[in-house]
């Protein structure tokens, strides 16, 4: 069946091989219509076959987005990701409901909801005093938006439920967690961005066993929910000797947190502080991770997955908060993975994976690589 799919997209580092993948499985049925990030140009899109939006200055392109839904008409709306000019559109073309609507979800959406009403928590040890606090979901943050007339998470999320039919994304404990704390009637699907062609080359996912041994990776970025400082504390008091090299990935995230961590990691840990602050090509990624002996992830929210797959399948031993939805999902899939609360008490815990232990996650990896071709032709089904 053909369809005439309207996709609602920002500019970000998934878009344009997903705008790829859509055409190669229903081609030249999809009209992207792009929002560039507040003040910039689209620079993560190379393709040309998008209309550009800018909901920023006025409300011109909902006259755009009639103009153009009358001349496509229609049948099916994906959402990648989601904010309120994204509401508007489909509150524009869809009145009715007779549109089926697909959020491929990214994870913020909900997670900063969460955090804007207090009902879970993504920092530790939130403070009045602390800028962080102010500038991360929290109450405090959510004060701040409704005194300042901000946008709030919460409210878009809220607003948007109602109009959607099917909740995409490969983590089905995310779907549980809306579930619980937004009561909705959205069906779930499976979908990733970071699926792979079955006719794809695969990359070369040797183990290699001599790690940097005295060497750990903190997270992946300058995330304001990763919190660094209280890996960072961790490591400073059962590294007292300062034996590790703490790696640091800064090239991209919050230039506040990217200062902080810069500030505190050159403090506390002098010449074994090394953060990353410049892009890797993915190839030249891959082969620094398949190095890596030991990473630890502060965050107490699903994000980094992307990171972390690949660090189990390469041997890595990973660190996750005890209750990270990832933690649990990770274990129920049979990875060796280890709980930064109950697992990561001294420096002896610092030691390597056996190589057992390293062929096991690169085994169970491999068994559940998931491609293209088992989801995307059965996403539009009813």
């Amino acid at each position: 069946m053909k369809h005439r799919i309207l996709h609602l997209c920002s500019d970000g580092n998934f878009i344009d091989h997903s705008m790829f993948v859509f055409e190669y499985f229903y081609p030249d049925q999809n009209v992207f219509f792009l929002r560039p990030k507040f003040g910039k140009e689209i620079t993560h899109v190379k393709r040309s076959n998008f209309i550009k939006f800018n909901p920023y200055y006025s409300s011109d392109y909902l006259d755009q987005i009639d103009e153009i839904n009358n001349r496509e008409n229609f049948d099916i709306i994906v959402i990648h990701g989601l904010n309120k000019s994204f509401i508007n559109i489909v509150k524009r073309i869809n009145p009715d409901r007779k549109i089926k609507v697909y959020w491929i979800f990214w994870g913020y959406e909900l997670y900063r909801s969460l955090g804007e009403e207090g009902k879970i928590s993504l920092l530790d040890n939130q403070s009045i005093f602390s800028w962080l606090t102010w500038h991360t979901p929290t109450r405090y943050n959510c004060l701040a938006k409704k005194i300042l007339g901000r946008n709030l998470y919460y409210k878009n999320l809220e607003a948007f439920l109602p109009l959607c039919d099917y909740f995409c994304f490969w983590l089905y404990e995310d779907f549980l967690l809306l579930k619980k704390f937004y009561p909705n009637n959205l069906q779930y699907k499976w979908f990733s961005y970071d699926a792979l062609f079955r006719d794809d080359t695969i990359p070369d996912e040797t183990i290699d066993f001599e790690k940097n041994k005295k060497e750990i990776r903190i997270s992946h970025s300058a995330s304001t929910t990763a919190n660094h400082l209280t890996v960072m504390k961790i490591l400073k008091k059962i590294d007292r000797d300062n034996e590790y090299k703490k790696v640091f990935p800064l090239a991209y995230g919050n230039e506040n947190v990217k200062k902080t961590v810069l500030k505190y990691g050159s403090k506390w840990f002098g010449k074994q502080f090394a953060p990353i602050l410049e892009y890797e090509k993915k190839e030249d990624y891959l082969k620094t991770l398949s190095k890596v002996g030991i990473a630890i992830f502060g965050q107490l929210r699903q994000e980094a997955a992307g990171n972390i797959t690949p660090l189990l399948g390469y041997g890595a031993k990973v660190f996750l908060r005890r209750n990270s939805p990832l933690y649990q999902y990770y274990k129920k899939k049979g990875y060796i993975v280890f709980s930064m609360e109950d697992d990561l008490k001294s420096v002896d815990d610092l030691s390597l994976l056996t190589h057992e232990q390293m062929l096991h996650n690169a085994d169970v990896r491999k068994e559940d690589r998931i491609y293209y071709e088992d989801f995307m032709p059965c996403l539009f089904n009813e």
